[in-house]
């Protein structure tokens, strides 16, 4: 059961994922203030990739023309007019590709921040079936909603990876076998932002900034002169 239309939980995860941003900069501030700069540095890195992930769907629209990282948990099928559309896992995104390979446009799906799987239905539209939500959302090829979300049946495994016909049944929609598509090749570009899009490699970076600290606040002490009997 959905408790808060799409666009208001969009914004409110958006809106504390600042806060809390916000927190964590603060706290590298001050690391950094108190001579940890490397510390300050991969702290600040590090929230800014995990609270990003929050952050970055709130954007909508005006991410529609620039290619995310699709490295990590990456799924691609094979979609109308020989396109390809790949989802990542931690932005909920899809992306679609030309036969060439290369980027064409993106947009956001609402899963909950749970695992999802996508598929085509038989009119070619794209449907992503989300199990937080347990609802299925359909989109037009240029990423435009087709239809209203509506719930799905069918066992809880199939929401994952790609959407068969036998793993779920929507009332009055017909899915077709899904052939997969060839994952996008890695750019500078995409992979550049991975370090602020990916919540393990901003736990990794965060981690680092600790132990950091607590490295170099040890040294000192022990570098410190004994107070004398």
């Amino acid at each position: 059961m959905q408790l808060l239309p799409t666009g208001m939980l969009v914004n409110f995860l958006a809106t504390l994922a600042l806060l809390l941003l916000v927190f964590f900069w603060i706290g590298a501030y001050r690391l950094a203030r108190g001579g940890n700069a490397i510390s300050g540095v991969l702290v600040a890195a590090g929230s800014l990739g995990f609270f990003g992930v929050a952050l970055v769907p709130a954007a909508g629209p005006w991410l529609q023309h620039i290619e995310l990282p699709a490295i990590f948990w990456v799924t691609s099928i094979s979609g109308p007019a020989n396109k390809t559309f790949t989802t990542t896992a931690p932005l909920a995104r899809i992306q679609r590709y030309g036969a060439d390979g290369r980027f064409e446009c993106g947009w956001f799906a609402n899963t909950g921040g749970g695992v999802f799987a996508i598929g085509l239905t038989q009119d070619g539209q794209i449907a992503v079936a989300s199990l937080r939500t347990k609802q299925v959302e359909f989109f037009n090829p240029d990423g435009s909603q087709a239809s209203a979300p509506r719930p799905y049946t069918g066992t809880d495994a199939a929401t994952g990876g790609v959407l068969r016909p036998s793993d779920i049944r929507v009332e009055g929609v017909s899915f077709v076998e899904t052939s997969p598509g060839a994952h996008p090749s890695p750019r500078w570009t995409t992979l550049a932002m991975v370090p602020f899009l990916d919540p393990f490699i901003a736990w990794l970076l965060m981690a680092l900034g600790g132990f950091w600290a607590y490295r170099k606040r040890r040294l000192s002490r022990q570098d410190a002169p004994s107070p004398r009997p």
